[in-house]
């Protein structure tokens, strides 16, 4: 049996996210916590960080490196970007979405994602767990 290849980009509204119980968000969001607190903690680019970083990307104002964390099973991969913003810190915080008046600096979010991939490989498709808490 073939499959058929869906036609990229997908449609906005192809994914269809089922709504989560009470304990199912508080997990994903006591899990996405977790996460950030541990990438702060050793999210430094030398040899004492628990992710081994390497540069994925670079342009004259973004740095973007791509993390094995050397604690976790294998295929555990972080993201870091480095770059500089002259602004407050009001001014930068502002460039942030915000989705609740009661926390307007923080967001947790649960995303979908496609990747279309070249034949013969199937494409594939990912969810991320999003924190920003400021």
């Amino acid at each position: 049996m073939q499959r058929r290849r869906l036609a990229h980009p997908l449609p906005p509204d192809f994914f269809q996210c089922p709504v989560l119980t009470s304990s199912e968000a508080d997990a994903m969001i006591a899990s996405g916590v977790n996460a950030l607190k541990h990438l702060v903690m050793h999210a430094r680019l030398d040899d004492t960080s628990a992710y081994k970083w390497k540069l994925e990307h670079a342009t004259q104002d973004l740095q973007v490196y791509v993390g094995s964390d050397l604690t976790k099973a294998k295929g555990t991969v972080v993201f870091m970007s480095v770059t500089e913003l002259h602004a407050t810190l009001d001014e930068a915080a502002s460039l942030l979405e915000t989705r609740t008046p009661t926390y307007p600096r923080n967001y947790i979010g649960l995303k979908w994602f496609v990747q279309e991939t070249p034949l013969p490989c199937r494409n594939r498709d990912f969810c991320v767990v999003e924190v920003r808490l400021m």
